[in-house]
């Protein structure tokens, strides 16, 4: 955990929408790797071109314990690796030079070292890991492979079988019961050996000992996400046309809490932004140092992706008709989806589209927080696990 390297690709691989299964294109992939013992610490997989949000992702995945993560898709294997890294190498791109995650790395204890311009070597890792990924990647159904000469007629989309949620089980198994366990030719063993070694020691070297749990996830995880500063109003603070609202705010109006003269200051807070799912926002109190969930004023907006919004904006701009309000965009997201239902041959992007919406729901950030911070309880309508037979001990 002293050096990882993080990079994206495009997956070789199209993928199919869950309720036609035919082909929707396909899903990036940002991974994680600990250069001293060659293990994929993190990963983060999706639609969208990478983004900071891409990266911010995939470091949180790769900090914290995987194994609700592993439960979720019902995979008996294990995953034993988490815990905040010092160094993080990267290339160049905008994604990585995001304000929101240099900051969150600061907060941290993450340095973030990029890469020389023209020096590929110094990611010669990362991208030697994508390269023996994207290989495995070719033995699935409606693969791309890695050129034209390797694909020659093969049909991609035609081929294509997984789902989104299926390829990401496939990406799990193969890091877990794979990857890790296989001989690696630069530190002769398996990273999975390396590791265990980095953590408990050797005879001649001692170990690190077992990594820190994270104590505040929410904190973590909102911490990577995309920060915006905004001014606080009498009616909340307004972000893209949108107006969130909460009585956590009503101490900020113009610095009150600060002590300002509400005549000659209006100070901006610190705002955090799930861009697949702006049906909220996190407020950053800096006096009491905590994150508060603030919900859109109008309750009525279903919830919303940043990437959705824009279609919806767009629209309404091309029509000139219509004012740019709350009232208009909401008209605009029912319009949009009515449109996608009455479609009798749904296009590729449509399903796009569509697949999306369900990813980033499963995906956001409340998501991640409950699936680490929660346990599954059955429900009142739900059978209740002492209602089965519990076999003997042997």
């Amino acid at each position: 955990l002293q050096k990882v390297q993080i990079d994206h690709t495009r997956v070789d691989l199209h993928i199919v929408d869950d309720e036609n299964r035919t082909s929707i294109g396909r899903p990036w992939l940002t991974l994680a790797i600990d250069i001293y013992s060659r293990m994929i610490v993190g990963y983060y997989l999706s639609l969208d071109a990478p983004s900071g949000v891409s990266v911010g992702m995939c470091i949180v995945n790769a900090i914290l314990q995987k194994n609700k993560l592993l439960n979720q898709f019902e995979l008996d294997t294990e995953w034993n690796v988490w815990g905040k890294f010092d160094n993080i190498f990267t290339d160049n791109g905008a994604d990585f030079r995001s304000f929101s995650v240099e900051q969150a790395c600061l907060v941290n204890g993450i340095h973030i070292n990029f890469r020389p311009i023209g020096k590929k070597e110094y990611g010669g890792h990362i991208e030697r890991l994508i390269g023996t990924t994207m290989t495995e990647v070719h033995d699935v159904p409606g693969t791309t492979y890695s050129n034209i000469k390797e694909k020659m007629d093969y049909d991609s989309e035609g081929n294509a079988c997984m789902t989104f949620d299926e390829f990401e089980k496939w990406l799990l198994i193969y890091i877990t019961k794979i990857y890790q366990h296989n001989i690696h030719s630069s530190i002769k063993t398996s990273p999975y050996l390396k590791w265990k070694e980095g953590i408990f020691g050797t005879k001649d070297t001692p170990g690190i000992g077992y990594p820190q749990i994270p104590g505040d996830i929410e904190s973590l995880t909102i911490d990577f996400l995309p920060s915006i500063e905004r001014t606080v109003q009498k009616n909340g603070v307004t972000i893209d046309g949108l107006t969130y609202f909460d009585q956590i705010l009503r101490t900020k109006i113009r610095g009150y809490d600060m002590g300002y003269d509400s005549s000659n200051s209006n100070p901006k807070y610190i705002f955090k932004r799930d861009p697949r799912d702006i049906s909220f926002i996190w407020f950053y109190d800096n006096v009491q140092q905590e994150y508060y969930k603030i919900g859109l004023a109008n309750m009525e907006f279903p919830p919303m992706s940043l990437q959705e919004l824009n279609i919806i904006k767009n629209n309404i701009e091309k029509t000139n008709s219509k004012v740019l309000n709350e009232y208009n965009i909401l008209e605009g997201y029912k319009e949009l989806y009515s449109h996608v239902d009455e479609s009798i041959k749904k296009t590729k992007q449509q399903k796009k589209m569509i697949q999306k919406a369900k990813n980033n729901k499963k995906s956001s950030i409340t998501n991640i927080i409950n699936k680490h911070t929660t346990n599954s309880i059955p429900k009142n309508n739900e059978s209740d696990i002492w209602d089965n037979d519990i076999p003997d001990f042997d």
